[in-house]
């Protein structure tokens, strides 16, 4: 097992200590907490809060009746969850994407068959379980399908490197498992989380600019360069523009999805496959890679500080919860983590065994399944994304936290 970038490990204190206080805040002082993190920032159309859900939660706490033609309400929770985090799923992104190309990658070819199915068994099967006892139990939040199947990397990283210790395979399983469920929550973002019709122009127009960039910066220069090892074109427009030109276009691809209608916490994602990159892949959050100098790599490491204190604000903003919202939707969400999770990477990992041979022990695979049914960070953004009420969404989240508790005894259960 690779080394792993420090910085992993400190983002599940930051989302721990964001998820302290605002429980503590929320449950004290509501009235405080709801300033802090929905106080309107400005009135809008596109981006941030529905208005009709923020003024049923919020309305009298600012003496606020109607908002007219006001379709969205931006807060600091809003402007967090859609356009903060978008730094977040660039991260995430970025490893996903040199999974897939990079030379060595873990999820080339072959190499992706056993995570990759493990990682799907363990979204299908969460969410069937969820809707299944939704629909059995009338709790009408099935908007919500998606909050159970995500695995958390951060935090799932820790609590894996305290179960099985830093050199375990089944550590790197989990990981792996965690980038197959980030690949995924972003096509369930874009397909099924975003509130407005499609508007394919500003699609295009991002694709269009993400190419155009690509080809000056990136294409242009290796052409002129051809099998000269010292790369004298891609060098002097390293060092002449640097990461300038991929700003700015990520600017812009953000500014274009949120318009085209998808999520804009995606709006970076497009950029990643234009900015220059290493020639292989070191494993996911490798720590080699703080000491690679490409552009991606870079922007990785500049962009890794600022996710620390985004991660605090996502927490904050998301897990005040009150806790006397426990109720069917609590346990729904914790059986379909703490069951379903489990249940669909070992299903998964049976299947993919069929052509790969066999993969961990039984024990190790359960336990494995155990620790990526720590949903977190993104769960909590599809919690928030289903747009529900706000006692249906704080059951939600509460079912999310007891989880992760729940995820302790579980293991001692296994590893005993």
């Amino acid at each position: 097992m690779y080394r792993v970038w420090d910085f992993l490990s400190s983002y599940t204190w930051t989302l721990a200590t964001g998820a302290v206080l605002a429980l503590v805040c929320a449950n004290l002082f509501p009235d405080v907490y709801s300033v802090l993190t929905a106080f309107p920032i400005w009135f809008g159309q596109t981006l941030g809060q529905d208005a009709g859900h923020w003024l049923e939660a919020h309305g009298r706490l600012f003496d606020i009746d109607e908002l007219g033609d006001v379709a969205r309400v931006v807060t600091l929770g809003s402007l967090t969850n859609q356009v903060f985090m978008a730094a977040f799923l660039f991260l995430a992104g970025k490893e996903l994407w040199e999974a897939l190309i990079l030379d060595r990658g873990a999820l080339r070819g072959r190499d992706a068959l056993l995570p990759g199915c493990a990682g799907i068994g363990g979204v299908v099967v969460p969410a069937l379980i969820f809707l299944g006892l939704n629909t059995a139990l009338s709790t009408q939040a099935g908007a919500a399908w998606a909050v159970p199947t995500n695995t958390d990397i951060a935090v799932a990283y820790v609590i894996g490197r305290l179960a099985f210790g830093p050199s375990h395979p089944a550590l790197r399983f989990v990981l792996l498992i965690a980038i197959v469920d980030d690949a995924v929550a972003m096509a369930v973002l874009a397909l099924f989380y975003s509130d407005h019709p499609l508007d394919v122009f500003w699609l295009l127009a991002a694709l269009a600019s993400v190419l155009a960039v690509y080809g000056l910066f990136n294409l242009w220069p290796r052409l002129r360069d051809g099998s000269d090892p010292m790369k004298p074109v891609q060098t002097r427009i390293r060092l002449r523009f640097g990461l300038v030109p991929y700003v700015l276009v990520g600017g812009f691809a953000f500014y274009a999805v949120q318009r085209s209608g998808l999520n804009p916490v995606l709006g970076l994602l497009p950029v990643i496959p234009a900015i220059p990159h290493a020639d292989r892949a070191f494993g996911v959050f490798s720590q080699a890679e703080s000491h690679l100098h490409d552009l991606l790599n870079r922007a990785e490491r500049m962009l890794s500080y600022p996710t620390g204190v985004i991660l605090f604000l996502f927490a904050f903003c998301n897990a005040g919860v009150d806790l006397s919202s426990i109720g069917p939707l609590t346990a729904i969400v914790v059986i379909a983590l703490i069951l379903g999770k489990p249940l669909g990477i070992a299903l998964g990992t049976v299947v993919a065994g069929r052509f790969t041979g066999p993969g961990l022990p039984t024990k190790d695979l359960l336990a494995a399944g155990a620790v990526a049914s720590c949903g977190f960070s993104l769960s909590l953004l599809f919690a928030d994304a289903a747009a529900l009420p706000t006692e249906q969404t704080d059951a939600i989240k509460l079912g999310i936290l007891i989880s992760l508790a729940a995820v302790a005894g579980v293991l001692a259960l296994i590893r005993a």
